[in-house]
């Protein structure tokens, strides 16, 4: 085969098996509120012979159960119903028990058909079950079969597993194997246009199964609804009688290379091509993909855009929701929204022939041979977290899986598992515990010597980075090649894509100050072994600290890609918290904050306190130093006194040796030495002349009388 080709087949299935678990995304809806998977199987009522080849009983060896079990929305098998009486209810089993295995067989993942072939037997044939009760926890059950007349006397048994035969679809009556020991016809499967196509009730609800064969896709519906593919462009389309409508169109555009950005314009074309009625809205970008809508002339519309590119080119689908704005809109929605959940890949379409201008398909534009691609049979097992019970998952039996939730301190949590094939050809991670929230850089940490690129430990004992917040892109890069791309020997960045919807939903808003969601995409080759790599993170920030929410990838090499999607999907799909864990952590939150607001009050009020001893020791050391220097104030006064006095007697002393005395001018402040005995002293206006008299009167106008300085 050539390896273009295979190429571009495996990125076409990628594509499309992406596309469709975003769909639901895309278009608004959720899994978790889809109807429960109509395969609904009991032990008192089985096809016989279906053509399948399956080992179902005949109608008159039939033997039960007496239990009914379903797929829940998380797509669990659990027990939905019990016969009063029956063995089942003999042996214990009750309604909300998990079913694990059968026989020693590990029914998850298997088929509907194989399930159902596990449970019914020969009458008096025993069957051991492994299941799961919330009040007796893990448990086997050994029950032995009993005739199925028996079971159906009870009128609270409504069984319903019906198989049709052609004459059903042409008015007549079908044969109800359910507790009848009537033989059903052997072609109850037909072929229509290379798809194959059978029914079966569940809930008292007639399904059936379309697809199968060439026709690359299967998916379910209810009875009176109708199934069509185009032969030509792959597309799909699944009616209702209320005139609802669900379009499925995968699609590839070879040798080009579009993001989901770039590609509101071919989103447009497509839906005037395709989709003309509606007004749409503008693109809009939702969940890694583009989604538009539509109230126009009293039909709901829904359309959804998703790109997977590759070496090869860029595949996609496109899905498309109508429904009429009826009282039925709503169950029309629920039911529409289990189809799509249904809708599986079995083998790729047949040769999609370029567009001659015909009316055709003008993206379906691949030469590509048909071919199947054998999906890997992995059966999976629970991993329950082995440090606090805190959650569980399913992860493929056999790998490499370790994990478990790391709780440094009561409300920091980070649960992480990564499962590793035994070859080693994939490895699948979901969290990573050594990440820790990380401080904003801030003046308070600086002081206290915890500046940007510090390590700061917290009274509560985290330990932990002050860092700059960091945008999911920016984070998930510089994740994605340190971590890995360091043991590559090539590791080349593909595309980046932003999540804004994403990181909405995951962070939410409440006290979030920045928020971002990235996915990027990675070709490596490692030992020689090319290979993809895809991760996804979300990052927010508060006012003083950032986390990374979720951080997620897969690795894998080249022709792995496809089933590593479904064993990472599986996983996070099937991740689900203990009750148990949930009850106890809320209530630890709640201690833990009760705890801190009194620890920080205490701590306020501790804090208060020494301000005021501390305030209260300031002001007692200033009144002892204001007195302390009044006390120096007065020394120093009394020393300059001293040494006045002392000046005055030393100058006195001069005077009296040299027989002279000290007066000074009045006027000028001017001081002479005069002759010592008179008593009177007298200096002239020019002050060269100093005159000595007994005598009170003065010597004339222009003399000044000398006295003696003030001491």
């Amino acid at each position: 085969m050539d390896k273009a080709i295979f190429s571009r087949s495996i990125y076409r299935l990628a594509a499309i098996s992406v596309g469709l678990s975003m769909a639901c995304s895309l278009l608004g809806t959720a899994s978790a509120q889809a109807q429960s998977n109509p395969y609904a199987y009991d032990g008192s009522s089985s096809p016989s012979s279906t053509g399948m080849n399956n080992g179902f009983q005949s109608a008159s060896n039939k033997g039960a159960l007496g239990l009914v079990v379903n797929w829940n929305p998380q797509g669990r098998l659990v027990v939905t119903q019990i016969v009063p009486g029956g063995p089942a209810a003999n042996a214990g089993v009750s309604v909300g028990d998990r079913l694990f295995s059968i026989d020693g067989k590990n029914i998850d993942g298997l088929p509907a058909a194989q399930v159902f072939a596990s449970i019914v037997g020969s009458v008096g044939t025993t069957a051991v079950l492994s299941l799961e009760s919330p009040a007796k926890g893990r448990y086997e059950a050994r029950i032995t079969r009993v005739p199925v007349d028996a079971l159906n006397k009870s009128s609270n048994f409504n069984v319903g597993w019906q198989v049709n035969s052609p004459n059903q679809q042409n008015g007549q009556s079908n044969d109800n194997i359910s507790g009848q020991n009537n033989t059903v016809n052997n072609n109850s499967v037909s072929t229509t246009n290379n798809t194959n196509s059978y029914s079966y009730q569940s809930g008292g609800v007639n399904w059936n199964v379309s697809g199968g064969g060439e026709a690359g896709y299967s998916l379910k519906y209810p009875n009176g609804w109708t199934v069509e593919q185009n032969a030509k462009t792959g597309r799909i389309e699944v009616k209702s009688p209320d005139a609802s409508r669900l379009s499925i169109f995968p699609f590839f555009l070879p040798d080009q290379n579009i993001d989901v950005p770039k590609a509101q314009g071919l989103f447009q074309v497509m839906l005037k091509k395709y989709a003309p009625g509606p007004q749409w809205s503008a693109p809009m970008m939702v969940g890694g993909g583009l989604r538009a809508m539509s109230t126009s002339g009293g039909v709901n519309s829904i359309a959804g855009l998703a790109l997977s590119g590759g070496n090869g080119g860029t595949s996609g689908s496109l899905i498309v929701f109508q429904i009429p704005n009826n009282q039925k809109a709503q169950s029309e929605l629920a039911t529409m929204s289990q189809i799509l959940q249904s809708f599986t890949i079995t083998g790729v379409p047949q040769q999609q022939q370029q567009s001659t201008g015909d009316g055709g398909d003008d993206y379906q534009n691949e030469a590509a041979n048909t071919v199947n691609v054998p999906a890997q049979n992995i059966q999976f097992t629970k991993f329950v977290d082995p440090n606090f019970n805190a959650f569980s998952l399913d992860v493929p039996a056999g790998w490499n899986v370790s994990g478990g939730m790391k709780r440094p301190m009561p409300v920091d949590l980070r649960p992480w598992v990564k499962a590793v094939s035994p070859d080693e050809k994939i490895v699948v991670f979901i969290g990573d515990g050594s990440i820790e929230p990380r401080y904003l850089p801030a003046g308070w940490l600086t002081w206290m010597g915890c500046p940007p690129g510090a390590t700061y430990k917290t009274s509560a004992g985290l330990v932990t980075k002050v860092l700059y917040y960091q945008s999911a892109d920016k984070f998930v890069r510089q994740y994605a090649e340190s971590r890995i791309g360091k043991a590559c020997d090539t590791f080349e960045l593909v595309n980046v894509e932003h999540h804004p919807d994403l990181a909405r939903s995951i962070n939410g808003t409440q006290g979030v100050v920045a928020s971002d969601a990235a996915s990027v995409k990675y070709n490596f080759t490692a030992k020689g072994n090319a290979g993809e790599a895809y991760f996804l993170a979300a990052t927010k920030k508060g006012k003083t600290m950032w986390w990374v929410s979720q951080i997620c990838g897969v690795a894998a090499a080249k022709g792995y890609e496809e089933e590593a999607l479904a064993v990472f999907l599986r996983m996070y799909k099937s991740w689900e918290y203990s009750p148990q864990w949930s009850q106890g952590q809320a209530a630890q939150n709640v201690q833990f904050t009760q705890n801190w607001i009194a620890y920080d009050r205490a701590a306020r009020a501790r804090s208060a306190a020494a301000f005021q001893s501390r305030m209260a020791a300031m002001d007692a050391r200033h009144e002892a130093f204001r007195s302390r220097m009044a006390a120096m104030d007065a020394s120093h006064s009394r020393y300059m006194n001293s040494v006045r006095s002392s000046d005055r007697a030393h100058s006195n002393f001069i005077n009296y040796i040299r027989d002279e005395d000290t007066l000074m001018n009045p006027e000028t402040g001017t001081q002479y030495q005069v002759e010592y005995g008179p008593k009177y002293h007298w200096v002239n206006n020019t002050g060269d002349v100093t005159l000595g008299t007994d005598s009170a009167w003065s010597p004339g106008a222009n003399w000044t009388e000398l006295v003696t300085p003030p001491r």
